[in-house]
């Protein structure tokens, strides 16, 4: 089995097209706004469930 990633996803009909084709891992802005890299982390660290990672997103210039 092969693992695929679809980046891109910006629309809900994007992610609805992905899922179809049952794609393994999504990346896009409807998922998650880029943030800095230390958010990230301490978010990791403190063990946050995905959606406040995904909530807590901003757009900011050191970006992952």
């Amino acid at each position: 089995h092969m693992s695929v990633v679809a980046t891109g996803i910006e629309t809900e009909a994007h992610l609805a097209a992905i899922r179809r084709y049952g794609c393994d891992m999504l990346q896009g802005f409807l998922l998650a706004r880029p943030m800095p890299a230390d958010a990230v982390a301490a978010l990791l660290r403190a063990g946050e469930p995905a959606a406040k990672i995904l909530a807590a997103a901003t757009q900011d210039d050191d970006l992952v």
